[in-house]
């Protein structure tokens, strides 16, 4: 036997699979490398800039489904720049859901035209709110809707709908889902409800306005520490901060994905702590309630 052999034969731990000899050893045969795993014929293929969004569609769509999100963890998606490969990355979509985000305005009609089949869906809450930085960002409507439960209920009836026309074979179990989901927001929204209830009139200070939604529906006010989705003048930040001393503001709050320099300056100013949020934490469901306890611990 070939010193080959008897090395393959001795290595108990190292499949024989290393060896090139291996052929010609009894009983083994060669593996071929595992095929990737095409998805399931029932598998509900959707698109979204962000966490928050993609998340509520597969809510709504029930398993099996795959969210292609475009914007990272951590990422602004006011900054956010596509790659070229964005089509590719959601070649075989059949949903894209527009949260309204100013990045979407120039790239959805290119996905339209690179993307045959693929509908895209404008989301918005019935009841939208202006954005409290349009001038920053170009959007005249406040895009964030999934800083609220309640927001995000009313959307989820439009994204199913949606989902039934794109797979309507699945329209059983999206209703089914749809049915689910519209109970556990309305328990997220008692929650929050009664945690914010306390702080109602309550004003609150944010590096980007971010949780319109939120303070909209909970009875807070929402005061952004930028101008226009940039740094603040020095005359804003000293109105600002006068404001805020005689509210008595406890805390300044941040989202890491945002320029922190101004809030962790201004809370300084106030010697108060600066406390972070993050609305793209997964899952939605839980960020949602960590941010809303954040918020009454230090308001």
């Amino acid at each position: 036997m070939s010193r080959l052999h008897l090395l393959c034969l001795g290595l108990l731990t190292v499949s024989v699979m290393g060896c090139r000899d291996d052929a010609r050893l009894p009983g083994r045969t060669k593996v071929a490398p595992a095929a990737p795993v095409a998805p399931k014929a029932d598998t509900v293929r959707v698109g979204a800039a962000v966490g928050p969004v993609g998340w509520l569609a597969c809510q709504v769509a029930g398993q099996p489904c795959q969210a292609t999100v475009l914007v990272p963890p951590g990422a602004s998606a006011h900054s956010f720049e596509p790659k070229p490969s964005l089509l590719s990355e959601l070649g075989g979509v059949k949903l894209y859901f527009s949260a309204g985000l100013a990045f979407e305005e120039g790239w959805v009609p290119r996905l339209k035209s690179g993307l045959s089949g693929l509908e895209v869906v404008a989301l918005r809450p019935p009841e939208a709110l202006p954005s409290q930085d349009k001038d920053g960002h170009g959007e005249s409507i406040d895009p964030h809707f999934w800083s609220s439960p309640r927001a995000m209920n009313t959307v989820a009836d439009s994204m199913a709908m949606a989902l039934v026309r794109a797979y309507p074979n699945e329209a059983a179990r999206i209703g089914k889902n749809r049915d689910s989901l519209h109970a556990r927001l309305l328990r997220l929204d008692t929650l929050l409800r009664q945690e914010l209830a306390p702080f109602s009139g309550k004003h609150f200070y944010l590096n980007h306005p971010e949780l319109g939604y939120l303070a909209h529906d909970y009875g807070l006010v929402q005061e952004p520490l930028e101008e226009g989705g940039r740094e603040p003048s020095l005359s804003f930040v000293l109105e600002a901060r006068k404001v805020a001393r005689s509210q008595g503001i406890r805390a300044v709050f941040v989202q890491e994905a945002y320029g922190t320099r101004t809030a962790q300056a201004f809370a300084k100013q106030l010697s108060v702590p600066v406390v972070s949020l993050d609305l793209y934490a997964a899952p939605w469901d839980s960020s949602i309630v960590k941010v809303a306890k954040a918020l009454a611990s230090s308001l």
